[in-house]
């Protein structure tokens, strides 16, 4: 290591990306799965939202997801919890 390397000058972009300055991250349990939802229809919005709180009240591993019916059932591929589905057919309803 030189002088000059230990000595350089930060740039402004450098001081402003910095961790004590972020203003937002992507929460954990979002993974980088594309989102598929409509332009618009929020979807993608609410699993954020809702990655966001389970992340800020550190219930990770206390959380599980039930998959709801229409285009939301595709939660599990956005959020990383373990899932079940609130269909009767899949709790073992005798009906």
């Amino acid at each position: 290591m030189t002088d000059s390397t230990i000595n350089k000058p930060t740039s402004p972009v450098e001081d402003i990306i910095k961790p004590e300055n972020q203003v937002y991250k992507k929460p954990k349990l979002l993974n980088d799965t594309p989102m598929h939802y409509c332009p618009g229809c929020s979807h993608s919005v609410v699993h954020k939202l809702i990655a966001e709180v389970i992340e800020e009240l550190n219930m990770e591993e206390k959380s599980i997801g039930i998959s709801p019916v229409g285009c939301a059932v595709f939660a599990y591929n956005y959020i990383g919890l373990l899932y079940t589905s609130g269909c009767p057919r899949d709790r073992g309803s005798s009906r």
